[in-house]
């Protein structure tokens, strides 16, 4: 009988509540050369992750039940209309992130100039990577503390983003997740301390 260690049960109970909320394969348009010059570069950037990290047990879905599975053709659609603000939610968040991060010359100083003379100077947002445990609450985390900066910088129509401007719906599914997923971070830290300081 295979046990897994408590902290993993943790984090794949997390990822068991992202799924739901996770966008599907299609987007809602055709992406443009540049989105897909992106989308191949996010793409890179999480396979080097994954290569620093080592390689990584695959998460298995035992135990997990797939509700949407279960509802009928319209309560799936009424959930679909009712979960949009999470999913666009996480959408814009991880490109946002995303283009700051790996626009070395272009957003990347700009953000740092707009955090420049806040709390939170030399902060970036960070992304989310699968293979770290918690970095989905970490980046929503960061993002709700420095709402007010994001706001701006997205507002900013020379930089680009306006498109990714995050609606009222959008930051209150931000906050949502924040709280739900600040169990699983306080329960894995808490193992953390723990474990390794007896």
């Amino acid at each position: 009988m295979h046990v897994r260690c408590f902290a993993h049960t943790i984090n794949l109970t997390a990822k068991g509540v992202l799924r739901p909320f996770e966008a599907g394969k299609t987007q809602p348009s055709e992406p443009d050369e540049n989105e897909s010059r992106e989308d191949m570069d996010e793409l890179a950037s999480e396979l080097r992750d994954l290569e620093e990290n080592g390689a990584q047990e695959r998460d298995d879905n035992e135990g997990f039940v797939d509700v949407l599975n279960e509802m009928s053709a319209g309560e799936r659609a009424t959930w679909q209309n009712e979960v949009t603000p999470v999913k666009s939610a996480l959408y814009k968040t991880r490109k946002i992130s995303f283009k700051i991060i790996h626009s070395t010359t272009g957003l990347l100083p700009r953000w740092r100039e707009q955090v420049s003379d806040t709390e939170f100077a030399d902060q970036v947002l960070p992304r989310d990577v699968a293979t770290r445990w918690n970095s989905t609450y970490d980046m929503l985390a960061a993002f709700l503390r420095m709402k007010e900066p994001v706001v701006k910088f997205l507002d900013r129509a020379s930089y680009g983003l306006s498109a990714l401007a995050l609606n009222d719906n959008e930051w209150d599914a931000i906050q949502g997740l924040v709280a739900v997923l600040k169990v699983s971070d306080f329960l894995f830290l808490s193992l953390t301390l723990l474990t390794y300081n007896p």
